[in-house]
């Protein structure tokens, strides 16, 4: 695609027999009484020559007189900016819009959470997972994917320092995504998709349903701004991670004689976010991601939260790709500080 850009504005100038009227004050000496004469006068032009950058119109006659206006002109310069997936997916808090997966191709994906931490009421947690998924392109702008939802290894079934408790081990996700339009010209590309977390999971139940909204425009050679927004439904609960076991002072020693909807009861039923980022390109095989995302909390009463994201894609050939990157989330209240993230995908299609 050929983008061009405005480097200059123009000034718009009609150049013809264009009437106007020009009133103007005269006094009368000696007298007390003032009057007006409005006079009719034509603004026009002989010759229109064109030099650089510049316009230059001789022989413009206001009234009487005649002048000669230069005035710039739209200068723009064009240069070659491919468009197309890039390897930003969801792996990232804010994706681009471009679908990644052609017409009646596979794509598998293994995401690794290498270490995630946060703080709880009995010191750190630190947290490795895993989330495999298998993406199939039904168009080169629709595409279909099942995920397996990230399985929380090492720790087991321990969730807040609860022992036994069950983690939702096992749901999916399934996801639909369509991209509307591809971008061209000043309009970006634009795509809508959706997630549903289906509860196969251990102590899972009820689904819940998210819908994204994402946005990707070229603003210069080799940068890219992304956008996304989603609202989602909870309805249910993905395990005992999803409860709130705040009710309870003493959550940590397995004490549940409130039961377990009264903790599953406080979680947000209506939550979303809104986030924005770019992408730069150093070369074909290299690609810097930044990204923010301000988010609306898992429970009620805690405050939104704030995502920063630096990432890297690389594209090791056409069908291999390695996304790696690191979050910052502060948190607020969902968990006791700040969360960090570091991760990984491995992307390969057939």
């Amino acid at each position: 695609m050929r983008v061009k850009w405005l480097l200059a504005a123009a000034l718009a100038f009609i150049a013809g027999s264009t009437s106007y009227a020009l009133a103007q004050d005269e006094g009368s000496s000696g007298t007390s009484e003032e009057s007006t004469t409005t006079e009719t006068t034509s603004v026009e032009t002989s010759e229109t020559t064109y030099s650089g950058d510049t316009i230059t119109l001789k022989g413009v006659k206001i009234g009487e007189k005649k002048i000669e206006l230069t005035i710039p002109i739209f200068e723009t310069y064009e240069f070659e900016a491919p468009v197309g997936y890039k390897g930003v997916d969801d792996f990232f808090v804010v994706r681009e819009a471009n679908s990644n997966v052609r017409q009646g191709k596979f794509e598998v994906e293994t995401k690794i959470d290498f270490w995630s931490t946060h703080k709880t009421g009995r010191g750190r947690d630190d947290d490795f997972k895993v989330t495999p998924s298998i993406k199939y392109g039904i168009t080169d702008m629709i595409n279909v994917e099942l995920e397996v939802m990230p399985i929380n290894l090492f720790d087991g079934t321990e969730i807040n320092g609860v022992s036994g408790s069950n983690d939702g081990t096992g749901d999916l996700n399934l996801k639909l995504y369509f991209q509307l339009l591809a971008e061209k010209d000043l309009l970006p590309a634009i795509a809508i998709w959706s997630e549903t977390r289906i509860p196969t999971g251990e102590g899972s139940e009820k689904m819940d349903q998210t819908f994204h909204l994402n946005l990707t425009k070229t603003v210069c050679k080799n940068v890219r701004w992304n956008t996304q927004g989603y609202i989602r439904s909870a309805n249910g609960a993905r395990g005992d991670g999803d409860r709130d076991w705040s009710w309870d002072d003493k959550w940590y020693e397995n004490d549940r004689s409130h039961g377990d909807e009264e903790g599953i009861g406080d979680r947000r039923h209506v939550q979303w976010g809104l986030g924005t980022g770019f992408d730069y390109s150093i070369n074909e095989n290299n690609l810097l991601v930044f990204n923010y995302m301000n988010r609306s909390s898992n429970y009620y009463g805690n405050a939104n939260s704030n995502v920063l994201e630096a990432g890297w894609v690389y594209s090791v050939n056409e069908s291999n790709k390695i996304l790696v990157g690191i979050d910052y989330d502060d948190n607020h209240g969902d968990a006791e500080g700040a969360r960090w993230l570091t991760k990984a995908q491995w992307s390969v299609s057939f």
